[in-house]
C-alpha cells in the first residue's frame, strides 16, 4: 500500500512553529492507547497513549494524533464538560499531529 504525505509549517497561538504532517493511507490503532469515552457531537473517539504522550482524537471518518501532550492534559480533555471547546482552546495548534484516514 502506497502512503501519500503533505506537511506543511504552521505558527501556534503561542507563537511556535510546528510541522504538520498529513498521512493518507488507512489506520490501524497501536497497542498502548487507553481509549476515553466521549459524550460529544463534535469529536466521536478519543485514546492516550501515557508512554508516549501521544493524543489521539477522532472526527467522523478521521483521525489524529496529537504528540507530546502530557497525562495532565489529556486527563482535563477527558473530564472537561465540552470535549469540543476544550479542544479548540487548549490542543488544536498547539501540538504537532499527524492525520490519518480510517478504514470503513
Amino acid at each position: 500500500m502506497s502512503t501519500r504525505v503533505k506537511s506543511h509549517t504552521r505558527k501556534t497561538k503561542s507563537g511556535k512553529t510546528i510541522t504538520v504532517k498529513a498521512h493518507e493511507k488507512s489506520y490501524a490503532p497501536k497497542k498502548g492507547f487507553r481509549e476515553i469515552g466521549v459524550r460529544s457531537s463534535f469529536i466521536t473517539g478519543i485514546g492516550y497513549n501515557p508512554d508516549n504522550k501521544v493524543l489521539e482524537i477522532t472526527f467522523g471518518s478521521r483521525r489524529y494524533r496529537y504528540y507530546g501532550v502530557s497525562k495532565i492534559m489529556a486527563t482535563k480533555f477527558e473530564n472537561s464538560e465540552s470535549k469540543g471547546v476544550f479542544f479548540h482552546s487548549k490542543i488544536k495548534g498547539e501540538y504537532r499531529f499527524r492525520e490519518y484516514q480510517n478504514s470503513q
